[in-house]
C-alpha cells in the first residue's frame, strides 16, 4: 500500500488481493468515499458522484427499495422482471464467450453497463435510451481516462476536454 498526492488529492494505491480484500471488508467505511474530481462536478453538478455519507446511504436505500418493490409487487411484474434479467444474462454470456475466443483480454465494462441499463430501463429502445447510452460512453471516454484537471484543479480555468464535452 502506498499513498501519493498528485495535485490537491490524496490517492491510496492498494496492491495484492489480500490488501484489497482487507480494505473493502475490514475498512469498508474508510474506502467507500469518492474523490472530489473537477470532471465529476462538471458532468453531474455534484449530484451523481457523491461521497459516502448518510445522504448517500439514504439514496441507495430508496433506490434498492424501489427496485425491490418493482420486481416483487405482483407475480406478473416479477416474472417480467426476471425474464428481462435472464435474457440479458444469457446475451451477456454469449457476448463474453464470443469476445473470449479472440485470444486476448477484453474489458467487459461497456457490455455490463448496457445489460444493467437495459434491465433497469425495462428494455426501452427509443431515441432517449440511445442518447443515454451515447452520453454514458462519452462520459466514460472523457472522465474515465486520467484528466489533468482532476489533479490540478486550477486548470479548469483553461479550455479542456471535460468542458468541451459537457
Amino acid at each position: 500500500m502506498c499513498k501519493i498526492r498528485p495535485g490537491c488529492s490524496n490517492i491510496v494505491a492498494l496492491n495484492g488481493a489480500c490488501v484489497i480484500r482487507e480494505a473493502l471488508i475490514q475498512h469498508s467505511t474508510e474506502s467507500a468515499g469518492r474523490p472530489n474530481f473537477v470532471s465529476f462536478q462538471a458532468v453531474s453538478g455534484g449530484k451523481t458522484f457523491t461521497n459516502y455519507s448518510k445522504q448517500w446511504r439514504m439514496h441507495r436505500k430508496i433506490a434498492q427499495t424501489t427496485v425491490r418493490a418493482f420486481s416483487s409487487s405482483n407475480s406478473h411484474t416479477k416474472k417480467a422482471f426476471e425474464h428481462h434479467i435472464v435474457a440479458e444474462a444469457t446475451e451477456l454470456v454469449e457476448i463474453f464467450l464470443k469476445l473470449s475466443t479472440q485470444d486476448k483480454y477484453f474489458n467487459p465494462g461497456h457490455e455490463l453497463t448496457v445489460a444493467a441499463v437495459v434491465v433497469i430501463c425495462a428494455l426501452h429502445d427509443d431515441v432517449e435510451f440511445r442518447s443515454l447510452l451515447h452520453h454514458m460512453d462519452q462520459f466514460g471516454q472523457t472522465v474515465g481516462a486520467v484528466s489533468l484537471v482532476d489533479v490540478m484543479s486550477w486548470l479548469k480555468s483553461f479550455p479542456n476536454r471535460v468542458q468541451s464535452a459537457f
